[in-house]
């Protein structure tokens, strides 16, 4: 019992009001969650931010939602669906200024 009491003492950050608060290891299948999710986010940042290799979800819904409409015969207001700039276009866009 004794090898149990000092195993627990040495996980044991911190004690309040008689409340032991243990080190404990995040359980693998958590971890493989966590690291999953940060690996997803760093290749859909890539994919569709970065190297625009794909399509954003809004600017796909909004260019079907004007094919939709075109052939129906509606005339729809479809706004932003032209492809992105580069961030200095729309930083020239926005003061004004043209740096060719």
């Amino acid at each position: 019992m004794s090898d149990t009491v000092n195993r627990d003492d040495e996980r044991v950050v911190h004690e309040v009001d008689g409340i032991q608060e243990l080190d404990n290891h995040l359980p693998n299948w958590w971890l493989v969650t966590l690291f999953g999710t940060i690996a997803f986010a760093v290749m859909y940042w890539f994919t569709f931010h970065v190297f625009d290799v794909g399509e954003l979800p809004g600017r796909a819904y909004r260019r079907e939602m004007a094919e939709l409409a075109e052939r129906q015969g509606k005339d729809v207001a479809v706004t932003n669906t032209s492809t992105r700039q580069s961030p200095s276009a729309a930083r020239n866009a926005s003061t004004g200024c043209d740096s060719t």
